[in-house]
């Protein structure tokens, strides 16, 4: 019999090994999302997986941990939207409203937005006093699905005062 080794390049495991862990991340088999996508970064540091691996930090409640790790790889004016998404996530969640807010601010600017980013930002400017901003937000979020109950009580309450 004849023995073959194939030598892949460390990119190609990296991307093969990132491909596995967000399809098990995807399916919801988060210890084996994990493997993979660890096993991804030993080989080459990837956006995508360092992504990846965040999006799994946050699963776990560790959304200040996700936010420390994301930014302790990838400065911030290196991240897409995504990660720019992903950063406003965690800092909502960790609570950190305040740098939320400013990275929000320039999310807010692209298309690609969706009515739980306008809502969390809506209900960070109520936090800080800004009503008008406030309004904007729950504005523009109704104007996405109008079956907002919630929010269109907001809304109105706001209007009001």
């Amino acid at each position: 019999p004849l023995a073959v080794s194939l030598k892949f390049p460390d990119y190609t495991l990296a991307n093969m090994y990132y491909y596995f862990g967000n399809q098990y991340f995807l399916i919801g088999e988060m210890d084996r999302a994990a493997y993979f996508v660890n096993q991804s970064l030993k080989y080459k540091k990837n956006i995508n997986a360092i992504y990846l691996k965040t999006k799994l930090m946050y699963q776990t409640k560790q959304h200040q941990q996700g936010v420390t790790y994301l930014r302790g790889n990838i400065k911030e004016v290196e991240m897409n939207n995504d990660g720019l998404r992903l950063l406003f996530d965690g800092l909502y969640q960790s609570g950190d409203l305040q740098a939320a807010e400013k990275i929000g601010d320039n999310l807010s600017k692209t298309d690609k937005i969706d009515i739980e980013f306008l809502n969390q930002m809506g209900f960070i400017a109520l936090k800080h006093g800004k009503k008008p901003k406030a309004i904007h937000y729950f504005s523009r979020s109704l104007k996405i699905d109008k079956k907002q109950k919630f929010i269109e009580g907001k809304l109105n309450e706001l209007k009001k005062k």
